[in-house]
């Protein structure tokens, strides 16, 4: 006789097919709802590393060109494979607006066998780059010596990564109809695999040597800067005003400053006042720029301004980012 109630037989332990195929079934959903998700997630954290790096080249060439600048030794384009080649005059960058900032006349390549000597002392020296299978554009406007715009890719992309199919001047502004400069179009670039940074960037950095800004010392009660700059400055503005003092003159007061839309944030003196006198109304006047004014310290707590500040106080920008 069978053991067990009634004589039936127990299944062994274990699962059916049935269930096998249940499990498998699920398993499978799962990954097609989430590997469009990690794709995607892969794909921006590549682009970002792609752009940063675009921004890091940036950042040094312009260094580079403002030493050249400097030294009157600013590089002259010469034939391919040297220090730059001159743009066509069609080639103008999507980003570009006519007015803001400076158009780009020159390019400078590293790839393959192009590269040039005035950024083999950093960084992302032609040699160095190249063996990290990178290769960057620079362009530039070899007049002034500003940095327009940098892109940045590699042509082997590594684990898990896509071979870049980006190619310069080829790609100057789309990549099959895509649009490629810009922020805006970030999600663009992932197609080709390629990291951009400049246009309006290099705009901002150009706006920051026309900031005009006086101190008037109103009534002899009211410490006030008025600020004149580009609209466009205003998103990312900070910024330090020192203030000569005729009681202290070695301890002069250092007041900074931080603008972003028309908000405005007092990051020190942790006691200074905070301004709500702002002009945000004014028009902008013939070259562009508006102009706004911050209170920095009024009469008050026993003391008088004028017994600190002179008459006609002068004031210098420490930083500005």
């Amino acid at each position: 006789m069978s053991a067990g109630c009634g004589g039936r037989k127990h299944r062994a332990g274990g699962y059916t097919l049935a269930e096998l195929l249940i499990v498998v079934g699920i398993i499978a959903i799962l990954a097609a709802v989430s590997f469009p998700a990690l794709i995607n997630m892969r794909n921006s954290l590549r682009q970002t590393e792609l752009d940063d790096r675009a921004k890091e080249i940036f950042t040094v060439a312009q260094n580079q060109m403002s030493g050249l600048k400097l030294c009157g030794k600013l590089p002259v384009p010469q034939p391919e494979g040297s220090d730059g080649q001159k743009m066509d005059e069609s080639m103008v960058p999507s980003d570009y607006v006519d007015g803001q900032g400076e158009k780009p006349d020159t390019y400078a390549l590293c790839h393959g066998d192009s590269s040039f000597l005035w950024m083999n002392d950093t960084a992302f020296a032609p040699g160095l780059v190249k063996d990290d299978g990178g290769s960057y554009v620079i362009e530039y406007n070899r007049q002034t010596g500003r940095v327009y715009a940098v892109f940045y890719w590699e042509e082997r992309g590594g684990a898990f990564q896509r071979d870049s199919q980006f190619s310069y001047p080829e790609h100057f502004n789309q990549y099959e109809s895509l649009d490629l400069r810009g922020p805006v179009n970030r999600k663009n670039r992932m197609t080709p695999s390629v990291g951009y940074y400049g246009g309006e960037a290099a705009a901002l950095v150009e706006g920051t040597e026309n900031l005009e800004f006086a101190v008037i010392l109103r009534n002899a009660e009211e410490l006030q800067v008025t600020i004149s700059m580009d609209q466009r400055l205003w998103d990312r503005t900070a910024y330090q005003i020192e203030i000569g003092s005729k009681t202290d003159p070695e301890h002069s007061p250092v007041y900074t400053y931080r603008l972003k839309g028309r908000n405005l944030s007092l990051q020190s003196p942790v006691d200074a006042v905070q301004s709500a006198d702002l002009g945000f109304d004014v028009e902008a006047a013939g070259d562009g720029k508006s102009q706004y004014t911050i209170t920095l310290a009024v009469s008050g707590r026993g003391f008088i301004l004028r017994t600190i500040f002179p008459a006609s106080p002068r004031g210098t920008i420490c930083g500005f980012r």
